[in-house]
């Protein structure tokens, strides 16, 4: 039973926290770099639905460091402020809050 109550806390729309949207055209490859990025910085995928053709998209909860592609025609998450960013945007926002959590 704890295994599948960790696998649930790990599912990005049953988390309390928003989530920013970040569109970019080159999140149209699973291969970007920024998928990278938010690995290495120790993000995990949120959903388990994978990567949607066409889905330039991606939602990422920094409270709890998942993420998820988005999916054509489905709110997944709530946006921060009901509008996307793009990835230079979110890497300031990002910034700001690890600096102070380091602080």
């Amino acid at each position: 039973m704890q295994a599948k109550d960790d696998e649930e806390k790990k599912i990005i729309s049953r988390v309390a926290a928003e989530a920013f949207l970040v569109k970019d055209e080159s999140l149209l490859d699973t291969d970007a770099p920024f998928f990278d990025w938010l690995l290495d910085n120790g993000f995990q995928k949120g959903w388990h639905k994978g990567h949607w053709d066409g889905c330039d998209w991606v939602f990422i909860n920094i409270t709890h460091k998942l993420y998820t592609c988005g999916m054509p025609g489905i709110k997944i998450v709530q946006p921060i402020g009901d509008h996307a960013i793009t990835i230079d945007e979110f890497m300031q926002i990002y910034n700001i809050y690890d600096k102070y959590k380091r602080g």
